[in-house]
């Protein structure tokens, strides 16, 4: 029995990707080529990052009921989960958008001063993200800041 050669070098492809993209590459060897696409998705379990520049815009301020816009930095095909700083429940969830629409009776009784500070998560396949930076506002007086 005779062997023959198939191949005279094994080569090993290794690519680091950093973002969700949809990429072409193309593989050359002595005996031809061929092309292959990779797609990239957030594998399950995989937390998600935290969202950023949280702010938020009073509207009918002083008024009762008084409404909160707040909007955030972050992917828009994803969930977010608004918290309000100290309480394990979210007090209101997105589907694949970033801002949310609050009445003042989302968020129970203020602080001692009037306040209500709270925090967004960003939801992946059920997994959160870290919290965003702490945005305390006022319904009163007191504004969004």
């Amino acid at each position: 029995m005779s062997l023959r050669r198939v191949a005279t070098a094994v080569t090993a492809l290794a690519i680091a990707f950093t973002a969700s993209t949809a990429t072409t590459y193309a593989l050359w060897s002595t005996t031809g080529s061929a092309t292959f696409t990779v797609t990239l998705h957030t594998p399950p379990g995989t937390v998600p990052g935290a969202p950023t520049d949280l702010a938020c815009t009073l509207k009918q301020a002083g008024q009762n009921p008084s409404t909160v816009e707040l909007r955030w930095i972050g992917p828009n095909d994803i969930d977010y989960r608004v918290y309000r700083v100290g309480v394990s429940a979210p007090v209101h969830t997105t589907k694949n958008t970033r801002t949310g629409q609050l009445e003042a009776s989302a968020f129970l009784a203020p602080d001692a001063d009037g306040t209500y500070s709270v925090t967004v998560r960003a939801v992946v396949g059920g997994v959160e993200s870290l919290d965003s930076q702490v945005l305390t506002f006022g319904f009163a007086e007191n504004g969004c800041g």
